[in-house]
């Protein structure tokens, strides 16, 4: 099994050049947004979960 995921992850690497992405959560409108509300204080947490709409995964 660990032989197969690794060749699927090198097929994978070669035919797009990087390994298995992820999409953004963020937009770039809400990332310039969230980075702006951070610099002015607000807790990073806070920022994503309530006012840009992302789950952390932790709760506040």
């Amino acid at each position: 099994m660990k032989e197969r995921m690794i060749a699927e992850l090198a097929t994978v690497r070669k035919d797009r050049g990087i390994g298995i992405d992820r999409t953004s959560a963020l937009t770039p409108d809400k990332l310039d947004t969230a980075r702006k509300l951070v610099v002015t204080g607000d807790k990073p947490a806070k920022v994503a979960k309530l006012k840009i709409g992302v789950e952390t995964g932790t709760p506040l």
